[in-house]
């Protein structure tokens, strides 16, 4: 639980909401306490940009279900899954908008539409451009891309997995982040400090 977030504050997690479960995962990690984690990252997101809770437009199941099916896997890992139940859908205003500018990471860019291939065809691409050996299989999700430059992804069966990373200009695959709840917490971090440059930017979790 977050020290020193909620108190005579709008309970961000709780506008936010999900679903809970109890199991753990591969990791070891009681799933609960990773979506907790993220929720409290997201309540922390939400004070210190001064965002409404209209800013966080999350993804419904049967989004979820399509985005699994574009990305090829059976399930997501439940910080990533927690993730886009929260913010999971942008646009202007909205928490994703604030924290992933010019990044395709909500609902819209991962998964492909008539006009748009989706982010796992464009990271297969850049890969294949620089010659990277990349796994996008049934065992990984991309998470993010940055211009067609920069590709973050997650292997799927853990529940905080590591995020991995690699770009256009040369630098291989590589772990990026230990879990995907420090990635987020990075994410939001360089939001709070490039809006409020004088503001205090690290978790008091």
């Amino acid at each position: 639980m977050t020290a020193g977030i909620t108190s005579g504050a709008p309970t961000w997690h709780a506008i936010l909401g999900s679903q809970r479960t109890t199991r753990s995962d591969a990791d070891g990690r009681d799933e609960d306490a990773v979506r907790q984690h993220v929720r409290d990252l997201l309540d922390w997101a939400g004070q210190e940009l001064d965002l409404l809770s209209t800013a966080f437009q999350g993804c419904s199941d049967a989004d979820l279900e399509r985005l699994c099916e574009a990305q090829g896997v059976r399930g997501l890992p439940a910080a990533y899954d927690e993730f886009l139940r929260c913010m999971g859908h942008g646009g202007v205003g909205s928490a994703a908008a604030e924290v992933f500018p010019a990044d395709d990471v909500v609902w819209d860019a991962l998964v492909p539409s008539p006009d748009w291939p989706g982010v796992r065809h464009l990271a297969r691409q850049v890969a294949r451009d620089r010659g990277f050996d990349v796994p996008f299989d049934a065992d990984h999700v991309v998470i993010r891309l940055h211009r067609d430059v920069e590709v973050e992804y997650v292997p799927v069966g853990l529940s905080d997995p590591p995020v991995f990373a690699f770009t256009r200009d040369g630098m291989a695959p590589h772990r990026k982040h230990g879990t995907l709840t420090a990635w987020l917490e990075w994410r939001i971090g360089r939001a709070i400090k490039r809006r409020f440059p004088l503001r205090d930017a690290f978790y008091p979790g």
